[in-house]
């Protein structure tokens, strides 16, 4: 059989067993859904059976390889094809579980707290800016019949250059009418309107919803991320705002086809079943909300293609990803470390690390600069004067994750920060800069001469090691899925793998059985990361220790 006629008959092979497992889905679906719709609780406690099944085939893999592979016999190949017929069973499983098993979720769904701050203060960015989301809002419901629920909250969060400040609901209203002086009275009603049609009639936004989200932290937005989404938003009228969700599935689907290209089939479907199972996309739920997924498409595309020696690309992606967010900037941490080893052991500058810092500074400044061009500096200053005061202790969420929350946890059963502990992160602050370098300067040591793939996912460790980010944030584990994934021949990988995934299973299993303890699951989360870090960084430095000496830099990609 001819290379071609080869690949043909195994995408027939792939084409009919998806067939088979669609049959399976139509059959069994009105069963496993029952008389009534396929709710949130049972969907997320499906997934820690799925994350179950996964470790077990992740155990299956690596066996695989060590005992059957190396006898390549016909045993071999159809046991290799049983097991690549699972993992796909078992990403159809856990995507239709994510869409509980129904269109509802995918097709109908949004979530209008994300959408106020996202899409509709994107929209209206020009007048409202980072400051004045509330306050309009505030206004635009009590000009139109309101309070719309039983009544307004007590207070609202004001934002200015100085801060956060919860303020009485009365000033709010006031400020709104100096919001509303910025806007054009055609373009006050659009709002309005469009306010009106997400808080009113659209599905999600409670009583309990609009108080909180009144006393939220406001928009955060990125200068870069407003620059090329507030254009979107502007096409896009409130009545078909649902299209805008579609943009984070076609986005997350061309990140699982970029880990295919790159690291193989096993890798993009372990980074399927993790995008569909971790506890970080149980919010916002993909279709539901407004580009907000980009930055974790973009670090999975920068691994793909460092794992294809495009720097240019690589670095591309990565300021992409940095500019959406900030924190994405630490995932040059390997690619410098290398770089750098390279100038200093070698004498010369490495083709690839050049490579990777051109696409990097060449992006950011196109970002930034389309931005500074539509809405001017002062806009950027008021950006970064937002997120400095955002990441203070004094405004820690219950659902920050990072060393600094590791470090704090004590074993608390508790819904939510207390001023103790609070104050404990603060109080450690030194503390936590020490044990963070102490991560980082042996973690550099070790990445030094160390794959340039994983080398490159595993700036997961800084971003850990120095930020206080929300959970959600965390899907950013997903290089780490694609990159362990690609080869189970090796028993770190699959163990790395493994307890990723594990991590996941306790943390969604926690959530079910211990909701409101959001600090038990959180600082648990926080001490598994970092035993993973600890142990990610001792078997990288042993295998640095082990290795065989190199006298020549490392070989320039193809």
């Amino acid at each position: 059989m001819s290379p071609k006629t080869a690949r043909w008959a195994r995408l027939a092979g792939w084409t009919l067993a998806l067939a088979v497992l669609v049959v399976l889905y139509v059959v069994l679906q009105p069963h496993i859904v029952g008389d009534r719709r396929f709710n949130r609780d049972r969907s997320e406690t499906f997934k820690v059976w799925i994350l179950g099944f996964g470790i077990g085939l992740v155990a299956l893999r690596w066996a695989w390889h060590r005992w059957l592979e190396p006898r390549a016999s016909s045993l071999t190949r159809w046991s290799s094809r049983a097991l690549a017929f699972l993992l796909l069973a078992l990403c159809f499983t856990a995507v239709a579980n994510y869409g509980r098993f129904g269109t509802y979720v995918i097709r109908d769904r949004v979530d209008v707290y994300d959408l106020i701050h996202y899409y509709l203060n994107a929209r209206y960015f020009d007048e409202l800016g980072y400051y004045d989301l509330y306050p309009a809002c505030i206004l635009a419901d009590l000009e139109n019949g309101g309070p719309w629920f039983k009544s307004n909250p007590p207070t609202f969060q004001d934002q200015d250059e100085n801060g956060y400040a919860f303020r009485p609901i009365s000033e709010g209203v006031q400020k709104g009418l100096t919001v509303k002086e910025k806007f054009t009275p055609e373009r006050w009603a659009s709002f309005s309107h469009e306010f009106l049609v997400l808080q009113r009639e659209t599905y999600g936004l409670t009583l309990d919803y609009w108080w909180q989200l009144v006393n939220d932290h406001g928009f955060n937005g990125s200068p870069a991320w407003v620059g090329y989404a507030s254009p979107i938003a502007k096409l896009v009228p409130v009545e078909s705002v649902k299209l805008l969700g579609y943009l984070d599935l076609v986005l997350l689907l061309g990140a699982v086809g970029a880990s295919w290209w790159a690291f193989g089939g096993w890798s993009a479907g372990f980074l399927l079943l993790f995008l569909v199972t971790t506890y970080s996309t149980r919010w916002p739920t993909v279709t539901w909300a407004f580009l907000r997924y980009d930055y974790a498409v973009a670090l999975i595309l920068g691994a793909a293609f460092v794992r294809k020696g495009k720097g240019f690309w690589a670095g591309l992606s990565t300021s992409h990803a940095t500019a959406m967010r900030i924190f994405p900037l630490l995932w040059s941490f390997g690619p410098a470390v290398q770089g750098l080893w390279q100038l200093v052991r070698h004498r010369r500058l490495e083709r690839f690390a050049l490579l990777f810092l051109a696409g990097f500074v060449v992006w950011l400044l196109a970002l930034e600069a389309n931005f500074a061009i539509q809405y001017g500096w002062d806009a950027v200053v008021s950006y970064w004067t937002d997120m400095a005061t955002h990441m203070e202790p004094a405004n820690l969420s219950s659902r920050r994750e990072g060393l600094a929350i590791a470090l704090a946890y004590r074993g608390e059963f508790d819904a939510g920060w207390s001023e103790a502990r609070i104050n404990r992160v603060a109080f450690q602050e030194p503390i936590r800069m020490v044990v963070a370098a102490l991560l980082l300067l042996p973690l550099a040591w070790g990445l030094r001469r160390a794959d340039r793939a994983e080398a490159y996912a595993l700036g997961f460790i800084p971003f850990f090691a120095l930020t206080t980010a929300s959970y959600y944030y965390y899907v950013v584990r997903a290089p780490l899925i694609a990159v362990y994934g690609s080869d189970l021949r090796r028993g770190r990988h699959a163990l790395a793998l493994g307890f990723l995934l594990a991590v996941d299973l306790f943390s969604n299993f926690a959530e079910q059985h211990l909701g409101g303890n959001r600090i038990f699951v959180i600082g648990w989360l926080g001490w598994s990361l970092l035993a993973f870090c600890i142990g990610t960084i001792g078997v990288l430095l042993w295998e640095d220790a082990h290795a065989r000496p190199k006298t020549a830099p490392l070989p320039e990609p193809s």
